[in-house]
């Protein structure tokens, strides 16, 4: 195949992707995703990744009471939890957020031990979102998009 030919359709492949992911990227545009993880590596990684995907406002939190209490103020359309926590586990901590009924949003469970996922499972039946630390980016950002369409 000409070289001409190739370099055209490989720029026409990454014009439709990039056309792709912008329309992907706008209806993340008005959506606010809270972060609950005890490592601030963690925080900084995926809070940095979130803003590349055009996330509008992302807040952190590495205190989970501090977290349940923005929760009740400002409930945000998305949760990203990690499993364990300082003072209490992600598990409990979700449980408490949806005892409040002020948010009724999707909650994606992170942990670096994929041995919780069966206990997820059981507590937060088949809806359940779970991702073993360090996340698969591909996967993890098309969870995003689809819980937050």
């Amino acid at each position: 195949m000409d070289h001409k030919l190739l370099d055209k359709l490989a720029e026409e492949k990454r014009s439709l992707l990039d056309m792709i992911a912008e329309k992907e990227m706008l209806h993340l545009k008005n959506k606010y995703i809270m972060l609950i993880d005890d490592s601030e590596e963690t925080i900084f990684m995926m809070s940095a990744y979130l803003k590349t995907l055009g996330t509008h406002e992302i807040k952190t939190f590495t205190n989970e009471f501090d977290a349940l209490s923005e929760i009740t103020r400002h409930p945000p359309d998305l949760i990203i939890l990690d499993i364990i926590l300082k003072q209490t586990s992600g598990i409990k901590l979700a449980k408490a957020i949806h005892d409040l009924d002020v948010f009724r949003g999707p909650i994606v469970f992170m942990s670096s031990s994929a041995s919780f996922e069966r206990d997820l499972h059981e507590e937060f039946g088949p809806n359940l979102h779970f991702f073993k630390k360090p996340v698969d980016k591909r996967k993890f950002t098309e969870v995003i998009y689809a819980l937050l369409k």
